[in-house]
């Protein structure tokens, strides 16, 4: 069980990494270092790791709603590959699915996220998450 904790620590990070290629890989990454309220909505996206997980999809929905077309690329990306294609009533199955890269239990329990989120990194995901994204914060609770 050990491993398998450890190992969910991980996707986290690779989660935030591969969200940091797509932005350099379709021409994102010049507006995220430049664009402040750009980079705070993507934070907002990233933030969803922290919801529970029967509300990530409400939260990613909400995003969609309030963030607007401009992130539509973001969107189309997260949904195939994180939360999974709306299809009806149901969803297709994601790449890597919420239960897969999920924190909110971790962080409800107090376990160390990984090395990444030592210091700084900590202290920006207590910020961003109330500052930023109050509406997914009313959604968490």
């Amino acid at each position: 069980m050990l491993n398998f904790l450890k190992s969910k620590s991980v996707v986290v990070f690779h989660l935030s990494q591969n969200i940091q290629r797509f932005l350099q890989t379709h021409g994102f990454k010049q507006r995220y270092e430049t664009d402040i309220v750009f980079a705070d909505n993507v934070h907002k996206i990233w933030a969803l790791t922290f919801l529970e997980p029967n509300q990530v999809i409400n939260g990613f929905e909400l995003l969609c709603s309030d963030l607007g077309d401009e992130y539509q690329e973001i969107f189309h990306y997260i949904e195939d590959n994180y939360i999974g294609r709306a299809r009806g009533r149901s969803r297709w199955p994601a790449t890597f699915p919420i239960h897969f890269w999920n924190m909110a239990t971790r962080v409800k329990n107090n376990m160390q996220l990984n090395k990444q989120f030592d210091g700084s990194m900590a202290q920006k995901v207590e910020l961003l998450i109330p500052m930023y994204a109050p509406k997914l914060m009313d959604v968490y609770k």
